[in-house]
């Protein structure tokens, strides 16, 4: 993950560099309304089948269940790419972005839709069946140093714009090809052959179907936030401020890396805590997490506050970056990456039902405050709208985990790690750009230096 990250984040410095602000503004555009569809269209399938499969004694008839709905979901999501050039496309255009060629844009994006809603759901399968290494392989390291290798292609041949969107697209085919030569080659090689008896129903395939989709729904209300800020902002301002914010956005988002990867186990002992009857395990779980997050967190967070302003030394001159957007967007994906493991609390102790009704409520706060704020405020609005938002979902789950389960997790000295962290930056970057020239050895000089003083603080 910190490959692709780092590549991505490498990837994306070479494209705004190379084709300005305006047009990464509908790079970035296009790249939210993908991923946002990418929320919806696997079904909620990934998880459900990670778990189906997992569960299975037959393997071949949970790999019949398996193909039947990967070839439903893509049927659909093959209908829906068609769609935009057949007046989808036009319809959005005029309706809210007003971007010259955007239906060819939107269609070269969104044909690899399929593959990639495939790719989510043959990845969780292979989750399920205890080997995600070819996922791995495939998602982590070949898709995005492929891409980056075509990038550099096509804008050296003066693609632009329509260069990136085909990298885009033939480095989702590679890994799709990838990923379904291993399946159906590899996996499982001598359990795939099934008789008429043992052959599951098409009613039996689809009752797997309705649990998903409450998953789906779970992911979709609280992912959404994450794209929908960029999806009014584009609709409301000019396309060099969505650039902006998308690359400050990009940046800002690796304040959740490292407590998103604590979080990954911490699901699977809540659960385990809470059917033990351990509540006290539960809370030393939960502030163990809480702390170690926060420690890990704040450096990048306070790294974005202090440079975010000076960035146009990565992004180049077309760039232009607010003080206050470059604290605002940190600092929402910092509360996002700490307090949003607290929904396990919920969702793995039966209160699922809660988890949701705080995720859409949120979810509908931030669509509301986005389309408030846009116009007036630009990218300052739709970045505190972010922010308001995140606090808003994890305020409402630390009073529901508390009463619900009695406890109090975390403390108030896991806040000074991001308070620390962010004097020391600021006053490292201040002095630093104050006495040096404003270049990149300053920058990158200036970051390393924080990087050793927070160390010795910490």
């Amino acid at each position: 993950m910190i490959l692709q990250n780092v590549t991505m984040l490498g990837t994306g410095i070479l494209i705004a560099r190379s084709i300005g602000s305006a047009d990464y503004g509908i790079s970035n555009l296009l790249r939210s309304l993908l991923q946002f569809a990418l929320v919806l269209t696997p079904l909620g399938l990934d998880i459900a089948l990670q778990k189906h499969v997992g569960a299975a004694d037959d393997v071949a008839k949970a790999r019949v269940d398996v193909n039947r709905l990967r070839f439903v979901v893509i049927g659909l999501c093959v209908l829906g790419v068609f769609a935009i050039p057949l007046g989808l496309g036009r319809w959005l255009n005029n309706t809210f972005y007003h971007v010259p060629h955007l239906e060819t844009y939107l269609t070269l994006t969104f044909a690899s839709l399929p593959l990639m809603t495939d790719l989510a759901i043959l990845g969780g399968v292979l989750r399920g069946r205890h080997n995600p290494d070819p996922q791995v392989l495939a998602n982590y390291y070949v898709q995005p140093l492929f891409r980056l290798i075509l990038v550099l292609a096509f804008l050296k041949l003066g693609y632009g714009l329509t260069g990136v969107l085909v990298a885009n697209l033939l480095g989702s085919l590679l890994s799709f090809l990838i990923l379904n030569g291993y399946f159906h080659l590899v996996q499982d090689k001598t359990e795939k052959q099934i008789d008429k008896a043992r052959l599951p129903s098409w009613r039996e395939t689809m009752q797997i179907v309705e649990p998903s989709l409450w998953m789906a729904m779970s992911v979709f209300f609280y992912s959404t936030i994450r794209n929908v800020d960029i999806l009014i902002l584009g609709a409301a301002r000019p396309m060099k401020e969505v650039g902006e914010y998308g690359s400050l956005s990009t940046i800002a988002q690796f304040s959740q890396f490292f407590p998103l990867a604590l979080s990954l186990t911490l699901g699977p002992a809540i659960a385990r805590l809470y059917a033990e009857g351990d509540i006290g395990g539960i809370r030393d779980s939960l502030t163990r997490y809480l702390r170690t997050a926060s420690m890990l967190g704040a450096p990048i967070f306070a790294a974005g506050v202090a440079w975010g302003p000076v960035l146009d030394i990565l992004f180049g001159s077309t760039f232009h970056y607010s003080q206050v957007v470059a604290a605002l967007l940190p600092l929402g994906y910092l509360a996002s990456g700490i307090l949003s493991p607290m929904g396990y609390g919920l969702s793995m102790t039966g209160r699922h039902r809660s988890e949701t009704g705080i995720l859409v409520l949120g979810n509908l706060f931030v669509i509301a405050a986005c389309l408030l704020t846009a116009k007036p405020f630009g990218q300052s609005g739709v970045a505190a709208s972010v922010l308001a938002g995140y606090v808003l979902i994890n305020v409402l789950r630390f009073i529901a985990v508390s009463r619900a389960l009695k406890i109090v997790p975390g403390a108030l000295s896991d806040f000074l790690y991001p308070i620390a962290a962010v004097i020391v930056a600021v006053l490292v970057q201040r002095v630093a750009f104050a006495l040096f020239p404003r270049d990149i050895f300053t920058l990158v000089g200036s970051g390393l230096l924080f990087g050793v003083l927070l160390a010795g603080v910490y």
